[in-house]
């Protein structure tokens, strides 16, 4: 992005941080899989909170006057609980699939 973008040019960044997924009301199952599915990711060499990071990331790679910003979405816990089922259940973590599908899919039945 460094060699393309212009003097003053502006680029955007967004990824997802499962450090701050927010289900209401709590629920147990729902807390667990997102554990068992944070820890999938960093046994895979991802890393599940690098939304936080990517301010630091982009100072290391030599950008200036970095902005950051975070948005959050509250979910039910039925909802969390179809979506994570589907990533884990015939969506394996890593194998490079689609993974917005499941998660469109699981909104939509909200």
């Amino acid at each position: 992005m460094m060699r393309v973008l212009r003097p003053g040019g502006l680029i955007g960044v967004r990824d997802a941080d499962w450090g701050g997924v927010l289900v209401h009301p709590s629920d147990a199952v729902v807390d667990g899989a997102l554990a068992q599915f944070s820890a999938a990711i960093r046994n895979s060499g991802g890393d599940p909170e690098i939304g936080r990071r990517l301010g630091g990331i982009l100072k290391e790679a030599g950008f200036g006057a970095i902005r950051m910003t975070a948005s959050y979405e509250v979910y039910d816990p039925a909802v969390a609980a179809l979506y994570l089922s589907r990533l884990t259940g015939g969506h394996a973590i890593g194998s490079g699939l689609f993974l917005a599908q499941p998660w469109c899919e699981a909104v939509g039945t909200k």
